[in-house]
C-alpha cells in the first residue's frame, strides 16, 4: 500500500498510495469508524511525510502497479523500463487522491458531518529531500500553480491536488491551505476566489529541542491578526514539539539532518 520503487524492491515507508483501490477501501474504513464517535467533522490533512527516507531523486516512488498499468495505456510508455513525465505521472496519482477524497466525503456527509480537506497553492503535493521538507511549511514553495505540465517538479513522489474539482463536485465543506511565506494571502484568496468554499491559512510550526524552525511566533503573529481582519476565512495551525528524552532513544532524529 506504500508508494514503490521503479525497481520493485523498496517501499517508501509511511506514504500511501491512494491510487490503489486496496488504501481508499481501508482509509474508507477508518473514516466510517471515527465518524461515528461524537465528533464534528473530519479534516484530511497532507502533514504525513516522509521527506528523510524520500530522498532527492525525482520520481523514485510511486511506481505501484495501478499506476504503472495507467501510465502505460493512456501514454504507452513503460514506467519501469522508460522515463515518465513527472506531471503525467502525478496526475494519476493525483486521480487516485481525489476518488479518496469522494469515498471520505460520502461517508462524513451522509452523518451530517463537516469535510474539510487540506490542500497547497502550487497543486503539487509530494516527498523528497529537505527541499520538499520546507514547502509543506511554505518556506521554498512555489508561488503558482505547478499544475503546467511544464514546471520542474523534483520530488521523490507525490500527487496533483485536484481542488478545482473537489469544490465543483462538493465535495468539501473548507479547505486548509499551505501557502508561500510571501504572498500568501495573495495566493490564498485567488483559490478561495475560484473554489467558493471557506479557506483557512495552514501552517506547521516545529520546534526541536528547543530549537524553534520556520519564520517564528512574529510571523504566525501577524498572519493570524490579518487573517482576523477578514483576509481569509480563518488560520490553521500544526504545532510538532519535539523534545530530547531518554525514552526517545533510540530514534528516528540520526537519520535527518537538521
Amino acid at each position: 500500500m506504500w508508494m514503490w520503487s521503479r525497481d520493485q524492491n523498496e517501499r517508501l515507508a509511511g506514504v500511501l498510495c491512494y491510487a490503489e483501490p486496496a488504501v481508499r477501501k481501508l482509509k474508507f474504513k477508518e473514516i466510517d469508524e471515527a465518524i461515528n464517535y461524537e465528533i464534528d467533522g473530519l479534516v484530511v490533512s497532507l502533514v504525513g511525510h516522509m521527506d528523510g527516507q524520500a530522498g532527492d531523486e525525482p520520481c523514485s516512488y510511486g511506481y505501484n502497479p495501478t499506476v504503472v498499468e495507467q501510465y502505460k495505456q493512456r501514454h504507452g510508455v513503460d514506467p519501469l523500463t522508460e522515463d515518465v513525465d513527472p506531471h503525467k505521472f502525478y496526475a494519476i496519482h493525483g486521480e487516485g487522491f481525489t476518488e479518496f477524497v469522494r469515498s471520505a466525503s460520502e461517508v462524513v456527509r451522509a452523518k451530517g458531518k463537516t469535510f474539510i480537506c487540506a490542500t497547497r497553492t502550487d497543486g503539487v503535493h509530494g516527498w523528497g529531500g529537505a527541499n520538499a521538507g520546507k514547502a509543506l511549511i511554505g518556506d521554498t514553495m512555489a508561488q503558482r500553480d505547478m499544475r503546467d505540465g511544464e514546471s520542474p517538479l523534483p520530488l521523490a513522489t507525490g500527487f496533483y491536488l485536484e481542488t478545482e474539482k473537489w469544490a465543483e463536485e462538493k465535495l468539501i465543506d473548507g479547505l486548509m491551505c499551505a501557502a508561500p511565506f510571501s504572498d500568501r494571502f495573495k495566493a490564498t484568496q485567488q483559490l478561495q476566489d475560484k473554489v467558493g468554499v471557506p479557506v483557512y491559512l495552514w501552517r506547521k510550526h516545529i520546534g526541536i529541542d528547543g530549537k524553534v524552525f520556520g519564520p517564528g511566533l512574529d510571523f504566525f503573529r501577524s498572519e493570524v491578526q490579518s487573517v482576523r481582519g477578514g483576509d481569509l476565512d480563518g488560520y490553521a495551525m500544526f504545532i510538532l514539539q519535539i523534545n530530547d528524552h531518554p525514552h526517545f532513544k533510540p530514534d528516528w532524529r540520526d537519520v535527518y539532518s537538521y
